[in-house]
């Protein structure tokens, strides 16, 4: 019969063992997120929403119909790269914050404006005035409470918030409050700076153009997810 005391004992070291393994183990981050049942539902959404971005413009501008479909293709192509792509950074919802910026933010913007233009006494928008003197001249406060920029933080912000966080479960608050609220705030020094270089180099007096809308969110995005990506990095490295 054996001994159940020398049995007991020789099973402590590798239950010791097994402990420390696990402890070893390193954190798999997909465990820490949300189920990716409803990623691609997600993504599916949001690239219809990103259709209906393309037709607002259209609707409201006067750019041709051509453009709009060149402009639908590109979206398109780039859209379905950039997940593979970006994905290879492995920065936890960066991805998800540039389609945000780009086409929530996008929305706001095209709905702000709209707003602004409706209840300008002089039917021009509040930057367009600076294409005249060809110089830095848009003032710091009239574009921040413009209805351009408030729609477009009401629109883009929360879509951030969601999206990003579903990626970023195993942050801190305090790490989740600090990236989001870096990113937004580099958001609006790209729009800000893109605005005031656009009076320099296009022609914004005769509307909303199609390359005027562009830059701004080109320069939104870049500005945005170059501060979500080394603050993520910096969060990623501490963990």
């Amino acid at each position: 019969m054996p001994d159940i005391f020398s049995l007991t004992r020789s099973l402590k070291p590798n239950i010791f063992q097994e402990e420390i393994v696990k402890k070893q183990r390193p954190v798999n981050i997909k465990s820490l997120t949300v189920s990716n049942d409803r990623t691609g539902a997600i993504r599916l959404l949001l690239y219809l929403v990103g259709l209906i971005q393309i037709a607002l413009m259209y609707y409201w501008t006067k750019d041709s119909l051509l453009i709009s479909l060149i402009n639908l293709v590109i979206f398109s192509l780039v859209y379905v790269v950039s997940f593979s792509v970006i994905s290879r950074l492995r920065v936890p919802g960066l991805i998800e914050h540039i389609w945000a910026t780009w086409i929530m933010g996008g929305i706001g913007m095209l709905l702000g404006h709209q707003l602004d233009m409706s209840y300008s006494a002089s039917g021009e928008h509040v930057h367009h005035h600076a294409v005249a003197a060809a110089s830095f001249s848009v003032e710091f406060w009239p574009f921040l409470l413009s209805g351009m920029t408030i729609v477009m933080l009401i629109f883009c912000i929360p879509a951030c918030w969601y999206l990003c966080n579903r990626c970023i479960l195993h942050y801190g608050i305090l790490e989740k409050w600090g990236l989001h609220a870096s990113s937004s705030l580099f958001m609006l020094i790209g729009m800000f700076l893109a605005v005031q270089s656009e009076s320099l180099f296009f022609n914004v007096s005769s509307g909303f153009s199609f390359i005027s809308y562009y830059f701004m969110l080109f320069m939104m995005v870049i500005f945005s997810s170059n501060a979500y990506y080394f603050i993520a990095k910096k969060i990623i490295n501490k963990h």
